[in-house]
């Protein structure tokens, strides 16, 4: 239960910076906006170069909240690249759909890793080739942002 818990203080952490900084974000024209897109790209060449590998936690019946949700935001903090740049091009009433959505998946989300993760077949390959694959995701989400700079 700490996990979950955890996981929802940190994402909503995430998700609080992102919409405070889109506000500031919002004064700039929107074509501008789109340049924020830089951040995504830029963390995944970085992470992709330096082939980071991400470690899963492995959670114990000692984990507490405070702890789940400090590997949340310390792993989650690139989020900010992608959130950022998304909600200040959304708007606010956009931005928190995105935040209920947030807050939907994360359960959803807590649920099919505490399967997978427990799955004999599929829990070592998921572990193998999911890190390797998010700088690749990250370039494409910047990428995408970016698009709306060229319109």
């Amino acid at each position: 239960m700490a996990v979950v818990v955890g996981q929802y203080v940190g994402i909503t952490a995430l998700t609080a910076v992102g919409l405070a900084f889109s506000a500031a974000a919002g004064s700039l024209p929107e074509r501008y906006v789109s340049l924020l897109g830089i951040a995504p790209v830029a963390i995944g060449v970085y992470r992709l170069v330096r082939r980071a590998v991400l470690e899963i936690e492995q959670a114990s019946a000692a984990t507490g909240v405070l702890t789940v949700m400090s590997v949340t935001v310390a792993n989650g903090g690139d989020n900010l690249g992608v959130y950022i740049p998304l909600f200040a091009q959304q708007g606010l009433r956009n931005a928190l759909v995105f935040a209920a959505v947030f807050a939907a998946m994360t359960g959803a989300w807590c649920l099919v890793s505490y399967s997978l993760v427990r799955h004999p077949t599929l829990g070592a390959p998921i572990r193998r080739f999911g890190p390797p694959l998010l700088p690749w995701v990250l370039i494409v989400i910047g990428l995408n942002i970016l698009s709306g700079f060229v319109r």
